[in-house]
């Protein structure tokens, strides 16, 4: 609460997501020395971001190895794919 009263925080409109909404909250938490934040996009710009970051997600690179593997896959064998792929996200910590 003392960290809001002394600080201007940007509001959005209806387009945040929970997401954001948690990430923000868990960022703002008064009892840690330094905030944590949680990105729910894990893309390589976050490396960028001057404060600790913990981004949430499938890494935009794994996800473009697999488009290329699928797309190769179509090309090279002329067969159809799967619609549907399980990829698995990662915590990855940025400090």
């Amino acid at each position: 609460k003392g960290y809001v009263k002394h600080r201007s925080i940007a509001t959005c409109g209806s387009c945040c997501s929970y997401d954001i909404t948690v990430g923000t909250i868990n960022a703002l938490d008064v009892n840690r020395h330094q905030p944590v934040i949680y990105a729910y996009e894990n893309i390589p710009q976050i490396k960028k971001i001057e404060k600790p970051v913990h981004a949430i997600g499938v890494p935009t690179t794994t996800i473009a190895e697999k488009v290329v593997a699928v797309l190769n896959e179509v090309i090279t064998n002329e067969t159809t794919v799967d619609t549907v792929y399980n990829l698995e996200p990662q915590i990855t910590s940025h400090n």
